[in-house]
Protein backbone atom coordinates (compact mmCIF):
# COMPACT_ATOMS: atom_id res chain seq x y z
CA UNK A 1 0.00 0.00 0.00
CA UNK A 2 1.46 3.25 -1.22
CA UNK A 3 2.56 5.57 2.18
CA UNK A 4 0.26 8.66 2.69
CA UNK A 5 3.01 10.72 2.93
CA UNK A 6 4.00 9.72 -0.55
CA UNK A 7 1.12 9.96 -2.26
CA UNK A 8 0.88 13.57 -1.48
CA UNK A 9 3.61 15.05 -4.02
CA UNK A 10 2.18 17.28 -6.38
CA UNK A 11 3.94 17.69 -10.10
CA UNK A 12 5.98 20.86 -10.57
CA UNK A 13 6.94 22.31 -13.65
CA UNK A 14 10.20 21.00 -15.91
CA UNK A 15 12.78 23.17 -15.63
CA UNK A 16 13.08 25.76 -18.09
CA UNK A 17 16.35 24.80 -19.85
CA UNK A 18 16.32 20.76 -19.09
CA UNK A 19 12.84 20.53 -19.60
CA UNK A 20 13.53 22.03 -23.56
CA UNK A 21 16.94 19.60 -24.02
CA UNK A 22 13.83 16.69 -22.99
CA UNK A 23 12.30 17.43 -25.58
CA UNK A 24 15.13 17.70 -27.68
CA UNK A 25 16.12 14.64 -27.25
CA UNK A 26 12.86 12.93 -27.77
CA UNK A 27 12.29 14.52 -31.13
CA UNK A 28 12.45 11.58 -33.80
CA UNK A 29 14.16 14.04 -36.66
CA UNK A 30 17.27 15.78 -36.79
CA UNK A 31 17.48 18.66 -34.49
CA UNK A 32 19.79 21.32 -34.11
CA UNK A 33 20.30 21.46 -29.85
CA UNK A 34 20.84 25.56 -28.81
CA UNK A 35 19.51 24.68 -25.43
CA UNK A 36 22.37 23.60 -22.99
CA UNK A 37 26.02 25.67 -22.03
CA UNK A 38 28.39 22.65 -22.96
CA UNK A 39 30.81 23.22 -25.34
CA UNK A 40 30.54 20.94 -28.81
CA UNK A 41 33.00 20.80 -31.50
CA UNK A 42 32.68 21.62 -34.89
CA UNK A 43 30.96 17.44 -35.16
CA UNK A 44 28.31 18.18 -33.09
CA UNK A 45 30.17 16.24 -30.11
CA UNK A 46 31.45 16.58 -26.49
CA UNK A 47 34.88 17.81 -26.47
CA UNK A 48 37.24 15.73 -24.15
CA UNK A 49 40.27 19.16 -24.24
CA UNK A 50 43.76 17.24 -24.68
CA UNK A 51 44.91 19.44 -21.77
CA UNK A 52 42.04 17.25 -19.26
CA UNK A 53 43.47 14.26 -20.99
CA UNK A 54 46.91 15.08 -20.21
CA UNK A 55 46.20 16.49 -16.37
CA UNK A 56 43.81 12.61 -16.23
CA UNK A 57 47.06 11.05 -17.45
CA UNK A 58 49.48 12.80 -14.95
CA UNK A 59 46.89 11.77 -12.02
CA UNK A 60 46.66 8.45 -13.17
CA UNK A 61 50.71 8.01 -13.12
CA UNK A 62 50.63 9.32 -9.64
CA UNK A 63 51.06 6.76 -7.10
CA UNK A 64 50.64 9.01 -4.28
CA UNK A 65 46.73 9.56 -4.94
CA UNK A 66 44.22 8.30 -2.66
CA UNK A 67 40.80 8.18 -2.19
CA UNK A 68 40.23 9.04 1.33
CA UNK A 69 37.45 11.79 2.34
CA UNK A 70 38.38 15.57 2.02
CA UNK A 71 37.76 17.80 4.67
CA UNK A 72 34.97 19.49 4.82
CA UNK A 73 36.32 22.70 2.88
CA UNK A 74 37.57 20.67 0.27
CA UNK A 75 41.31 20.24 -1.14
CA UNK A 76 43.26 23.96 -0.34
CA UNK A 77 45.27 23.11 -2.99
CA UNK A 78 42.65 23.56 -5.23
CA UNK A 79 41.07 26.22 -3.71
CA UNK A 80 44.17 28.03 -3.69
CA UNK A 81 44.80 27.35 -7.57
CA UNK A 82 41.56 28.12 -8.30
CA UNK A 83 41.29 31.99 -6.36
CA UNK A 84 44.84 32.45 -8.10
CA UNK A 85 43.23 31.69 -11.39
CA UNK A 86 40.32 34.00 -10.78
CA UNK A 87 41.53 36.95 -8.79
CA UNK A 88 45.57 36.90 -10.72
CA UNK A 89 48.35 34.61 -9.85
CA UNK A 90 49.96 37.86 -8.23
CA UNK A 91 47.10 39.66 -6.36
CA UNK A 92 47.65 40.30 -3.14
CA UNK A 93 43.80 39.84 -2.23
CA UNK A 94 44.01 35.96 -2.16
CA UNK A 95 45.45 36.15 1.17
CA UNK A 96 42.31 38.30 2.38
CA UNK A 97 40.09 34.98 1.23
CA UNK A 98 38.14 32.64 2.90
CA UNK A 99 37.73 29.73 0.16
CA UNK A 100 35.51 26.31 0.05
CA UNK A 101 35.52 23.30 -2.70
CA UNK A 102 32.07 23.45 -3.89
CA UNK A 103 30.15 20.83 -6.14
CA UNK A 104 30.51 22.91 -9.40
CA UNK A 105 28.72 26.78 -9.57
CA UNK A 106 25.69 25.64 -8.59
CA UNK A 107 26.72 23.64 -5.22
CA UNK A 108 28.77 27.23 -4.32
CA UNK A 109 25.61 29.47 -5.47
CA UNK A 110 23.83 27.48 -2.71
CA UNK A 111 26.70 27.12 -0.35
CA UNK A 112 26.86 31.12 -0.35
CA UNK A 113 23.12 31.59 -0.49
CA UNK A 114 23.15 29.51 2.66
CA UNK A 115 25.43 31.96 4.23
CA UNK A 116 23.41 34.90 3.70
CA UNK A 117 20.10 33.31 4.82
CA UNK A 118 22.29 33.32 8.17
CA UNK A 119 23.72 36.86 7.93
CA UNK A 120 21.78 38.92 6.35
CA UNK A 121 18.12 37.26 6.00
CA UNK A 122 16.21 40.13 5.45
CA UNK A 123 18.61 41.95 3.30
CA UNK A 124 17.39 42.43 -0.10
CA UNK A 125 18.85 40.46 -3.37
CA UNK A 126 19.45 41.85 -6.90
CA UNK A 127 19.24 39.77 -9.98
CA UNK A 128 19.88 41.29 -13.53
CA UNK A 129 16.74 41.25 -15.34
CA UNK A 130 17.20 38.55 -16.91
CA UNK A 131 19.25 36.42 -14.73
CA UNK A 132 20.13 31.93 -15.00
CA UNK A 133 16.39 30.95 -13.87
CA UNK A 134 18.68 28.61 -11.10
CA UNK A 135 19.74 32.14 -9.65
CA UNK A 136 16.16 32.48 -7.91
CA UNK A 137 15.71 29.10 -7.47
CA UNK A 138 18.40 28.72 -5.57
CA UNK A 139 17.48 31.32 -3.44
CA UNK A 140 14.18 30.74 -3.29
CA UNK A 141 14.90 27.10 -1.79
CA UNK A 142 17.48 28.58 0.51
CA UNK A 143 15.05 31.64 2.23
CA UNK A 144 11.59 31.35 0.96
CA UNK A 145 11.50 34.87 2.38
CA UNK A 146 14.27 36.09 0.57
CA UNK A 147 13.51 39.67 -0.90
CA UNK A 148 14.47 39.14 -4.80
CA UNK A 149 14.83 42.14 -6.88
CA UNK A 150 15.55 42.75 -10.17
CA UNK A 151 17.65 45.11 -12.01
CA UNK A 152 17.87 46.31 -15.56
CA UNK A 153 20.60 44.81 -17.78
CA UNK A 154 19.39 43.36 -21.10
CA UNK A 155 17.50 46.26 -23.43
CA UNK A 156 15.48 44.26 -25.53
CA UNK A 157 15.06 46.94 -28.14
CA UNK A 158 19.03 47.05 -28.76
CA UNK A 159 19.28 43.50 -27.85
CA UNK A 160 22.41 44.75 -25.56
CA UNK A 161 23.61 45.91 -22.07
CA UNK A 162 20.68 48.64 -20.81
CA UNK A 163 24.07 50.17 -19.36
CA UNK A 164 22.13 53.19 -17.88
CA UNK A 165 18.92 51.87 -16.93
CA UNK A 166 21.05 49.35 -14.82
CA UNK A 167 23.32 52.25 -12.93
CA UNK A 168 20.18 53.95 -12.38
CA UNK A 169 18.85 50.73 -10.87
CA UNK A 170 21.89 49.85 -8.41
CA UNK A 171 21.78 53.67 -7.28
CA UNK A 172 18.25 53.09 -5.97
CA UNK A 173 19.20 50.00 -4.71
CA UNK A 174 19.50 49.36 -0.66
CA UNK A 175 23.11 47.98 0.64
CA UNK A 176 22.37 44.72 -0.22
CA UNK A 177 23.91 41.86 -2.22
CA UNK A 178 23.98 42.36 -6.21
CA UNK A 179 24.63 39.30 -8.75
CA UNK A 180 26.52 40.09 -11.57
CA UNK A 181 28.48 38.45 -14.27
CA UNK A 182 32.00 38.46 -15.06
CA UNK A 183 32.03 38.80 -18.99
CA UNK A 184 29.38 41.87 -19.79
CA UNK A 185 29.86 45.60 -19.92
CA UNK A 186 32.86 47.37 -21.00
CA UNK A 187 35.68 48.54 -18.53
CA UNK A 188 34.82 51.85 -18.26
CA UNK A 189 30.94 50.62 -17.61
CA UNK A 190 32.66 48.39 -14.95
CA UNK A 191 34.07 51.20 -13.24
CA UNK A 192 31.38 52.91 -13.02
CA UNK A 193 29.28 49.94 -11.65
CA UNK A 194 32.64 49.45 -8.99
CA UNK A 195 31.66 53.45 -8.16
CA UNK A 196 27.83 52.82 -7.60
CA UNK A 197 28.77 49.76 -4.86
CA UNK A 198 31.18 51.75 -3.32
CA UNK A 199 28.73 54.60 -2.85
CA UNK A 200 25.86 52.67 -1.77
CA UNK A 201 27.52 50.01 0.03
CA UNK A 202 26.26 47.04 -2.02
CA UNK A 203 28.07 43.83 -2.05
CA UNK A 204 28.87 42.02 -5.29
CA UNK A 205 28.08 38.63 -5.54
CA UNK A 206 30.08 37.22 -8.72
CA UNK A 207 28.75 34.32 -10.70
CA UNK A 208 31.74 33.50 -12.92
CA UNK A 209 31.09 30.01 -14.64
CA UNK A 210 32.49 31.32 -18.02
CA UNK A 211 35.90 32.24 -17.62
CA UNK A 212 37.75 32.30 -20.74
CA UNK A 213 34.84 32.09 -22.90
CA UNK A 214 34.22 35.18 -23.79
CA UNK A 215 37.28 36.53 -24.98
CA UNK A 216 39.57 33.21 -24.72
CA UNK A 217 41.76 35.47 -22.14
CA UNK A 218 41.10 34.38 -18.60
CA UNK A 219 42.82 37.12 -17.55
CA UNK A 220 40.51 39.43 -19.98
CA UNK A 221 37.11 37.83 -18.13
CA UNK A 222 38.36 38.24 -14.86
CA UNK A 223 39.18 41.88 -15.22
CA UNK A 224 35.68 43.13 -13.94
CA UNK A 225 36.32 41.25 -10.63
CA UNK A 226 39.63 42.19 -9.56
CA UNK A 227 38.76 45.56 -10.53
CA UNK A 228 36.49 45.56 -7.40
CA UNK A 229 38.90 43.74 -5.69
CA UNK A 230 41.39 45.58 -6.16
CA UNK A 231 39.14 48.38 -4.78
CA UNK A 232 38.88 47.16 -1.64
CA UNK A 233 35.09 46.00 -1.50
CA UNK A 234 34.51 42.64 0.15
CA UNK A 235 32.59 40.16 -1.99
CA UNK A 236 31.99 36.74 -2.78
CA UNK A 237 32.70 34.48 -5.60
CA UNK A 238 30.59 31.53 -7.33
CA UNK A 239 33.36 29.67 -9.70
CA UNK A 240 33.10 27.07 -11.66
CA UNK A 241 35.31 24.42 -14.00
CA UNK A 242 32.85 22.72 -15.56
CA UNK A 243 32.60 25.09 -19.13
CA UNK A 244 36.17 26.01 -18.78
CA UNK A 245 37.08 22.46 -18.77
CA UNK A 246 34.91 20.58 -20.31
CA UNK A 247 34.49 18.82 -16.49
CA UNK A 248 30.05 19.92 -16.91
CA UNK A 249 29.65 16.03 -15.33
CA UNK A 250 32.29 16.01 -12.41
CA UNK A 251 30.57 18.99 -10.27
CA UNK A 252 34.69 20.88 -9.65
CA UNK A 253 34.22 24.42 -8.09
CA UNK A 254 34.56 26.95 -5.44
CA UNK A 255 33.25 29.53 -3.09
CA UNK A 256 35.57 32.26 -2.57
CA UNK A 257 34.56 35.05 0.35
CA UNK A 258 36.76 37.84 0.14
CA UNK A 259 36.76 40.40 3.40
CA UNK A 260 39.61 42.72 4.38
CA UNK A 261 37.90 42.09 8.06
CA UNK A 262 40.78 39.79 8.54
CA UNK A 263 39.28 39.14 12.27
CA UNK A 264 36.44 38.12 10.53
CA UNK A 265 37.70 34.93 8.56
CA UNK A 266 38.58 32.43 11.25
CA UNK A 267 34.04 32.50 11.62
CA UNK A 268 33.03 32.68 7.92
CA UNK A 269 35.12 29.50 7.38
CA UNK A 270 33.67 27.45 10.35
CA UNK A 271 30.23 28.93 9.36
CA UNK A 272 30.83 27.88 5.85
CA UNK A 273 31.96 24.30 7.08
CA UNK A 274 28.78 24.06 8.88
CA UNK A 275 26.71 24.76 5.92
CA UNK A 276 28.52 22.25 3.94
CA UNK A 277 28.97 19.39 6.15
CA UNK A 278 24.75 18.67 6.60
CA UNK A 279 24.66 18.94 3.02
CA UNK A 280 27.16 17.02 1.15
CA UNK A 281 29.85 16.59 4.26
CA UNK A 282 32.57 17.37 1.89
CA UNK A 283 33.56 17.50 -1.53
CA UNK A 284 34.66 14.90 -3.85
CA UNK A 285 38.76 14.37 -4.37
CA UNK A 286 39.90 13.48 -8.35
CA UNK A 287 38.60 16.16 -10.25
CA UNK A 288 39.75 18.87 -7.72
CA UNK A 289 42.66 17.09 -8.44
CA UNK A 290 42.65 17.25 -11.98
CA UNK A 291 42.19 20.61 -12.46
CA UNK A 292 44.84 21.38 -10.07
CA UNK A 293 46.93 20.35 -12.40
CA UNK A 294 45.50 22.34 -15.43
CA UNK A 295 46.61 25.16 -12.69
CA UNK A 296 49.70 24.83 -11.30
CA UNK A 297 51.61 22.48 -13.93
CA UNK A 298 53.05 24.93 -17.06
CA UNK A 299 52.94 22.66 -19.99
CA UNK A 300 49.82 21.12 -18.98
CA UNK A 301 48.30 25.10 -18.32
CA UNK A 302 50.13 25.82 -21.55
CA UNK A 303 47.73 23.36 -23.53
CA UNK A 304 44.60 24.52 -21.44
CA UNK A 305 45.11 28.21 -22.39
CA UNK A 306 45.33 27.12 -25.96
CA UNK A 307 42.13 24.71 -25.29
CA UNK A 308 40.07 27.72 -24.44
CA UNK A 309 41.15 29.77 -27.35
CA UNK A 310 39.74 27.24 -29.40
CA UNK A 311 36.36 26.87 -28.09
CA UNK A 312 36.44 30.52 -27.58
CA UNK A 313 37.23 31.20 -31.37
CA UNK A 314 34.55 28.74 -32.76
CA UNK A 315 32.11 30.09 -30.72
CA UNK A 316 32.78 33.83 -32.53
CA UNK A 317 32.96 32.42 -35.37
CA UNK A 318 29.30 30.76 -34.82
CA UNK A 319 27.95 34.46 -34.11
CA UNK A 320 29.66 35.65 -37.33
CA UNK A 321 28.08 32.33 -39.29
CA UNK A 322 24.70 32.74 -38.64
CA UNK A 323 24.72 36.37 -38.49
CA UNK A 324 26.21 36.43 -42.57
CA UNK A 325 23.72 34.10 -43.19
CA UNK A 326 20.14 36.29 -42.14
CA UNK A 327 21.63 38.68 -43.03
CA UNK A 328 22.31 37.32 -46.52
CA UNK A 329 18.59 35.97 -46.15
CA UNK A 330 17.29 39.37 -46.14
CA UNK A 331 15.73 38.66 -42.83
CA UNK A 332 13.57 41.00 -41.30
CA UNK A 333 15.33 43.09 -38.30
CA UNK A 334 18.96 44.03 -37.32
CA UNK A 335 21.48 40.80 -36.29
CA UNK A 336 23.96 42.75 -35.40
CA UNK A 337 23.64 42.00 -31.83
CA UNK A 338 24.65 38.16 -32.62
CA UNK A 339 27.84 39.36 -33.52
CA UNK A 340 28.23 42.40 -30.72
CA UNK A 341 27.31 40.02 -27.64
CA UNK A 342 30.31 38.14 -26.24
CA UNK A 343 30.14 34.32 -24.59
CA UNK A 344 27.97 31.13 -25.43
CA UNK A 345 25.05 32.24 -25.28
CA UNK A 346 23.19 34.83 -27.65
CA UNK A 347 19.92 36.34 -26.46
CA UNK A 348 18.35 36.87 -29.97
CA UNK A 349 14.91 38.96 -29.67
CA UNK A 350 13.05 36.34 -30.77
CA UNK A 351 9.58 36.08 -28.76
CA UNK A 352 8.43 32.78 -27.03
CA UNK A 353 5.77 32.57 -29.91
CA UNK A 354 8.39 32.52 -32.43
CA UNK A 355 10.64 30.20 -30.32
CA UNK A 356 7.93 27.34 -29.99
CA UNK A 357 7.38 27.59 -33.48
CA UNK A 358 11.34 27.13 -34.50
CA UNK A 359 10.82 23.98 -31.85
CA UNK A 360 7.75 22.75 -32.79
CA UNK A 361 8.21 23.45 -36.94
CA UNK A 362 11.39 23.20 -37.51
CA UNK A 363 13.33 21.02 -34.98
CA UNK A 364 15.31 24.12 -33.63
CA UNK A 365 15.14 23.98 -29.74
CA UNK A 366 16.08 27.03 -27.46
CA UNK A 367 14.82 28.55 -24.78
CA UNK A 368 11.06 30.44 -24.52
CA UNK A 369 13.47 33.55 -23.42
CA UNK A 370 15.24 33.46 -27.21
CA UNK A 371 18.29 32.73 -26.03
CA UNK A 372 20.65 30.11 -27.80
CA UNK A 373 24.07 28.52 -27.05
CA UNK A 374 26.20 29.30 -30.27
CA UNK A 375 28.19 26.31 -29.19
CA UNK A 376 25.24 23.95 -30.81
CA UNK A 377 26.01 25.45 -34.01
CA UNK A 378 28.26 24.25 -36.55
CA UNK A 379 29.06 24.38 -40.15
CA UNK A 380 26.35 22.00 -41.08
CA UNK A 381 23.59 23.12 -39.32
CA UNK A 382 23.83 26.62 -39.23
CA UNK A 383 22.60 27.81 -42.53
CA UNK A 384 19.39 25.13 -41.33
CA UNK A 385 18.89 27.01 -38.41
CA UNK A 386 19.42 30.45 -39.87
CA UNK A 387 16.85 29.13 -42.61
CA UNK A 388 14.60 28.68 -39.66
CA UNK A 389 15.02 31.42 -38.21
CA UNK A 390 14.46 33.69 -41.38
CA UNK A 391 11.12 31.50 -41.99
CA UNK A 392 9.71 32.42 -38.27
CA UNK A 393 10.32 35.86 -38.55
CA UNK A 394 8.83 36.41 -41.57
CA UNK A 395 5.67 34.76 -40.28
CA UNK A 396 5.88 36.24 -37.09
CA UNK A 397 7.50 39.74 -37.33
CA UNK A 398 7.97 40.57 -33.85
CA UNK A 399 8.87 44.67 -32.88
CA UNK A 400 12.12 43.62 -30.94
CA UNK A 401 14.16 42.48 -33.97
Amino acid sequence: MASSHLVNAQPIPADSIYGIAARAKADPAPVANLVIGAYRDENGKPWILPSVAAAKAAAAADDTVIHEYLPIRGDTAFTAAAARFIFGADSPVVDSLVSVQTLSGTGALRVLAELFKILAPAAPIYLPDPTWGNHVKVLSRTNPDADIRTYRYFDAATRGLDADGMLADLRAARKAPSFSSTCAPTTRRWEAIRDVCLERGLFPWFDAAYQGFASGDPDADAASLRLFAAAGIDLVVAQSFAKSAGLYGERVGAAHVLTHAADARPALMTQLEGIIRPMYSSPPRYFASVVTRLLTTPEITTQWLADLKTMSARVVAMRHALHDALVAAGTPGDWSHIVNQIGMFSYTGLTRDQAESLMADHHVYLLHSGRISMSGLNASNVNAVAAAIHAVVTATPSSNL
